[in-house]
């Protein structure tokens, strides 16, 4: 079992136990999702996609507060439980690693936050930060913060008031995502690639700890534009299009839709490349070495492109896979879940907030 995370800024108090649903809020959609321990095994009991009209949610701010908790009371009619793990986007959280001096545990948080002004833009009096213990040596402590401002916690916590809702926590999406998609007794390194419809989150979890997150400005949105520019199309035609024939097609000119495509394909390939280039050449803030990422797993709504996989890892000379969301909740011996496993790559970060309830402690 993992040890307790960094990224609960509210993390649920020992006495209080009780299911959660996974809420995952970006700016096109809120993704749940629900499980039921059933003798044992964890069983999918509930998962939906509620699409958010334009400006209610912007990289990640709340931006209309007030049609948001209208969405978020319709949703909790549908519900019977209401305890939610909430995900904070990467785009409001600062990741970031420091080495201190042996300190006991209770000077730990001060020393921080005596530098934390040093590493992201926001003061410390403006700032809430939590933090994991990734290495002690017989001199220092190696420490992971995660950090992100006041304000925007408190617009997450202010747009559940008034509804059914009870938030139990809030954390980094890209820890939920690697609850979900690495088995938790893997203590291997890997980058995982969340293609989204607005954006790309990429991270990186070793030893069950995420040590980098970044955000690339290519989705699948960007996908479609070209592909309805290419072919004089709608949009709507152009998405159709994309996922019928993906990356496979060819032949048929209208069945081809690679060279619409290559621009945002080759961006997001470069952006990926890069940071896996720097992770492997640069030390870690003490000068040690950084290990070796071991492959890339690949999730999100577009990595269901047909042949994105293979493009990848032909463009990276890197091996990239689909990820399984199922990993670390069903092996499906004795039921098998109604949530087609391509449509569960769309519900990953969901599923590692839920998984919250038995993976926490």
């Amino acid at each position: 079992m993992r040890e307790k995370k960094m990224e609960r800024f509210f993390p649920t108090p020992s006495y209080l136990k009780v299911p959660s649903v996974g809420l995952d809020i970006s700016d096109r959609s809120i993704k749940y999702c629900l499980f039921d321990d059933i003798n044992g095994e964890l069983v999918l009991s509930g998962y939906g996609r509620i699409p958010l009209a334009l400006g209610l949610v912007t990289s990640g701010k709340i931006t209309d507060a007030v049609g948001l908790r209208k969405v978020l009371n319709d949703l909790a009619g549908t519900l019977k439980r209401h305890h939610v793990r909430v995900s904070l986007p990467e785009e409001q959280v600062y990741l970031f690693s420091v080495k201190l001096p042996l300190l006991k545990e209770d000077e730990v948080r001060g020393a921080i936050a005596i530098t934390l002004e040093e590493h992201v833009p926001i003061s410390s009096a403006e700032a809430l930060f939590d933090y994991d213990l990734v290495k002690k040596t017989k001199s220092d402590l190696i420490v992971q913060v995660a950090a992100t401002s006041q304000e925007i916690v408190d617009s997450y916590l202010d747009v559940f008031e008034g509804t059914p809702f009870i938030p139990m926590s809030f954390e980094l999406e890209a820890q939920a995502l690697a609850r979900a998609i690495v088995a938790h007794d893997d203590p291997g390194t890997h980058m995982i690639v969340d293609f989204g419809e607005t954006r790309t989150g990429i991270s990186i979890v070793s030893g069950g700890f995420v040590l980098f997150t970044s955000t690339i400005e290519v989705g699948g949105h960007n996908l479609n534009d070209a592909i309805a520019k290419y072919f004089s199309i709608t949009v709507d035609e152009a998405k159709a299009k994309k996922e019928m024939y993906g990356l496979e097609g060819g032949g048929r000119d209208e069945s081809n839709i690679m060279p619409a495509v290559v621009g945002a394909l080759s961006a997001l390939q470069d952006e990926i490349n890069k940071h896996y280039v720097f992770w492997h050449n640069h030390p870690f803030d003490d000068g040690s070495e950084r290990p070796k990422i071991d492959g890339i797993y690949l999730c999100g709504g577009e990595a269901n492109i047909k042949g994105v996989d293979n493009y990848l890892t032909q463009t990276l000379r890197t091996k990239v896979q689909k990820a399984n969301p199922w990993v670390n909740i069903s092996d499906f011996t004795h039921i098998i879940p109604d949530l087609p496993y391509k449509d569960s790559l769309a519900y990953a970060t969901a599923f590692g907030l839920a998984l919250g309830d038995s993976m926490y402690d």
